[in-house]
């Protein structure tokens, strides 16, 4: 007798192989072209200005923090590194002081970032001179925060 885990496979396997003849013909999700919905998500990012992505890398025993982001903005990318100092321990948890630099070496901008940890995701919130810049949402592996991040309204 098989068992209910191999007739079920059986069952599906021809609508698998269905689903790849179409997928390759174009004929996925309405006869929509993957490509054409690539291009509207890249179109909804474009017009969302002031978004971005940063991974920080830290250093528990020190509190200071390496920095890797990417920033879009008036339909054109930007990209560098930045250099946080704050709370030490094993969290990610707490206030910094950063600056991000656009080349390695050219100073960008300097924030106040406070990161609240809530379960296991984390909130980020950037400030220059008491105002809220930037906001964003990350999670942690290791000794790594990646969070994404969109400017203030």
């Amino acid at each position: 007798m098989i068992n209910f885990k191999l007739k079920l496979n059986i069952l599906l396997l021809p609508l698998f192989l269905l689903s790849i003849v179409s997928y390759a013909k174009g004929n996925f999700n309405g006869g929509k072209p993957i490509k054409e919905y690539h291009l509207t998500i890249k179109n909804s990012i474009m017009e969302n200005e002031g978004i971005g992505y940063v991974r920080y890398h830290k250093n528990f025993a020190t509190g200071k923090m390496d920095a890797l982001w990417s920033y879009h903005t008036d339909g054109q990318f930007f990209s560098g590194t930045g250099i946080a100092t704050g709370s030490q321990g094993n969290t990610f948890a707490g206030e910094y002081e950063i600056t991000y630099y656009t080349d390695g070496t050219t100073e960008s901008s300097v924030f106040k970032l406070i990161i609240i940890q809530e379960k296991n995701q984390f909130m980020l919130q950037w400030f220059q001179d008491g105002v809220l810049k930037c906001s964003g949402i990350g999670s942690v592996e290791g000794d790594v925060l990646t969070a994404g991040w969109r400017e203030s309204r």
